[in-house]
């Protein structure tokens, strides 16, 4: 069973900075000395969307619109950030994943640890019209990011996911089933590393009449990366 929804294509831009920024995951799945100061270039995040030599000034506007300080718009990213590189080291511990897939730095990977990281998000922000990222900040269709089509569909596709998600309870191995959709980047079994392609492979039959539903919650995340 894969999630067959489409995916944005990957711009020369976007590939260059998802290199950079999974060779840092590798370093951190390896337990090698690093910073996460490079890892804000997530594929969901402003940096990589709008231009990074615009960042600053985005982060600024964004803290402005949300009337808090830039340096918690910096600490959301950041946290996002080791959210992500956490769940990747997680993901090779429970062989999922390869490291060696890792260094391959897959597209399907590139879209599906980000979506994957996002499922929690939705999963921690309980009321509807809200978000609530790692780092405890709140953004609600009132104060959010406004002025740029791309915050509107990324808002649009989080609200999508969140409530594709209120609407079904999962099992802990459900879950595990949604969370392999998302890891798999929207990719085909046979192009994915055996561990994940296994929990892929049986997810159909163990989802059942749940299947449908989480791929409503699958494909606006995937959507997002």
């Amino acid at each position: 069973c894969t999630c067959t929804s489409e995916t944005r294509p990957i711009t020369p831009m976007a590939l260059e900075e998802s290199v950079q920024t999974f060779a840092e995951l590798f370093s951190y799945m390896t337990e090698q000395s690093g910073t996460v100061d490079r890892c804000r270039k997530l594929s969901l995040l402003p940096p990589l969307t709008i231009g990074l030599s615009n960042w600053d000034f985005a982060a600024q506007e964004i803290a402005r619109q949300l009337g808090i300080g830039a340096n918690q718009v910096e600490e959301a990213w950041n946290s996002l950030a080791r959210q992500m590189i956490r769940l990747g080291r997680e993901a090779i511990e429970d062989g999922w994943i390869t490291r060696d897939w890792v260094l391959e730095i897959p597209v399907e990977l590139c879209i599906g640890l980000p979506a994957r990281t996002i499922l929690d998000t939705v999963e921690r922000s309980r009321k509807s019209g809200e978000i609530v990222l790692s780092s405890g900040l709140k953004l609600s269709m009132e104060d959010r990011p406004r002025g740029n089509e791309i915050f509107d569909e990324i808002w649009d596709n989080l609200m999508a996911a969140r409530e594709a998600r209120a609407r079904i309870t999962l099992s802990d191995g459900e879950r595990e089933c949604l969370c392999a959709m998302l890891l798999a980047g929207g990719g085909d079994a046979d192009q994915l590393p055996p561990g994940l392609s296994a929990i892929l492979g049986r997810s159909e039959a163990y989802l059942g009449s749940k299947h449908a539903a989480c791929q409503e919650v699958a494909r606006p995340l995937i959507s997002i990366s």
